[in-house]
């Protein structure tokens, strides 16, 4: 991770340092595993404990557009799991193949779960 992206990050949110220095502990922590973390948003609000969850989701859409993580809309399947990742809300479709169910499933958005993710 970019130094300079960090400084930036800690710069744009001077009232929440103690909450940009826990999610870029998690962020080193998490590149130097092998393979990709993801965190629901509810999760990383637990971990990083910025004073509102409006605020974490600033922080964490500056750290997406920074290129710090990436986001991602998953699809669930009401028999439990993923079926779909999509990079934008409105590239999901009306109607998705289920294949856990074995068969075409209307989504809602109740079934549609924000992630982000870290790659090494």
């Amino acid at each position: 991770m970019s130094l300079a992206k960090s400084d930036i990050l800690i710069d744009e949110f001077p009232e929440e340092p103690a909450a940009i220095q826990r999610l870029l502990e998690l962020l080193r922590d998490a590149t130097s595993r092998v393979g990709r973390r993801e965190y629901r948003a509810d999760r990383l609000y637990d971990l990083v404990r910025p004073s509102s969850y409006r605020v974490l989701i600033q922080i964490l859409t500056s750290a997406v557009d920074k290129g710090m993580l990436n986001r991602t809309f998953r699809v669930l399947s009401s028999s439990g799991g993923g079926i779909g990742d999509f990079p934008a809300v409105k590239e999901i479709p009306l109607v998705l193949y289920d294949s856990r169910m074995g068969r075409d499933v209307e989504v809602s958005t109740d079934d549609i779960e924000l992630i982000f993710v870290v790659q090494q």
